[in-house]
């Protein structure tokens, strides 16, 4: 396994925030993928992930050691490819894949999204993400993916920073210092603030009462 890059995961329930971070990783310089996922009335301001990922990793009948093995295939095609010595990596499923992250990269970073779970719930009824799902399903398996995610964290001892979704919003300089300090990178200036910037708190879509 080729171990010269880095790999910066973000890591959270569908509507914590995940794409808020890895839009501020993508502008601090970390490079999210080459072809992101465009953005749409649920994430205006883009989700920030690669669809060379994308394609297989939402594949929930692919087997773990299958799982482990496009990882490393997708991160090494990267590093050879590109040059990357840091990449970003984002999509939904990697909330539960942290066990399959860390066996693939021996240099792994995990950025954890937290939001209050009724938001999270509230967010993805009204964002319509899987509407056959009940508001008790949904919260139940959030709970589950939750707590599956951190048990991996802990098993495998994984260097996880962790970021509540609603400080960002309201104090984004806080976040973004933490962030670099944690990836160790030395963005300009003008970077951070174009990440700051990024980070508004119109963000916080879909909050509210839902039926």
């Amino acid at each position: 396994m080729v171990s010269g890059f880095m790999v910066v995961a973000v890591v959270g329930l569908a509507r914590s925030g995940t794409s808020c971070v890895a839009g501020i990783l993508h502008h601090l310089g970390v490079c999210m993928g080459h072809r992101l996922r465009p953005a749409d009335e649920c994430n205006p301001r883009g989700y920030f992930e690669d669809h060379d990922n994308l394609r297989w990793s939402l594949n929930q009948r692919l087997s773990s050691p299958t799982c482990v093995k496009l990882f490393r295939r997708y991160g090494i095609r990267r590093y050879r490819q590109y040059g990357e010595t840091i990449m970003g990596i984002k999509v939904g499923r990697l909330c539960v894949q942290v066990h399959e992250l860390a066996e693939a990269f021996p240099r792994l970073k995990l950025i954890v999204t937290e939001r209050c779970m009724e938001e999270v719930v509230v967010s993805q009824i009204r964002s319509k993400m899987w509407p056959h799902l009940t508001r008790k399903h949904l919260h139940a398996r959030a709970i589950k993916y939750r707590r599956e995610r951190d048990a991996a964290i802990e098993s495998f001892h994984v260097d996880a920073l962790r970021v509540r979704y609603d400080e960002t919003l309201f104090d984004p300089a806080s976040t973004i210092r933490r962030i670099v300090e944690f990836i160790e990178i030395t963005p300009s200036p003008d970077a951070i603030e174009t990440a700051r910037k990024f980070v508004a708190q119109e963000l916080r879509h879909f909050v509210g009462n839902a039926s």
